[in-house]
């Protein structure tokens, strides 16, 4: 199959993409998608950022509850840590360590009227630093 003369790319002296007869007009057109394409990525992450919150958020607020109700305390989140890296292997970041942090966080900001507004602006590098 022949290439069509006019689909053909071209680069001009700066290595860009240029079509024949386009005068390298295509990098404003193709800048635009790449900045779509930048910004959905973003929302992405916001999104995932967001939901990994109110997971944590929602953790916290269980273990916090649960654990004190349980007669063995603390106990609780320990022997909760061991059942999943027993048994979800697949589940990752939920050690003993990141539970007693899920818990912290919960109850530090439990009582803030502000709290729903104030967890999805958290910066991710923030939130590993508290639940590593």
């Amino acid at each position: 199959m022949s290439k069509d003369k006019k689909s053909e790319l071209l680069e001009n002296q700066n290595g860009d993409a240029i079509l024949p007869n386009d005068g390298g007009g295509i990098i404003p057109y193709a800048n635009k998608i790449v900045t779509m394409i930048e910004q959905a990525r973003q929302n992405v992450l916001q999104s995932v950022n967001a939901e990994l919150i109110k997971l944590y958020w929602n953790v916290g607020e269980y273990l916090s509850v649960e654990s004190a109700k349980a007669t063995w305390g603390d106990s609780f989140i320990d022997a909760t840590a061991k059942y999943i890296h027993k048994n979800c292997p697949g589940i990752k970041g939920f050690n003993r360590r990141s539970l007693y942090g899920m818990r912290q966080f919960y109850e530090t900001y439990r009582d803030n009227e502000f709290v729903s507004a104030l967890l999805t602006q958290i910066s991710w590098t923030m939130k590993q630093n508290y639940f590593a």
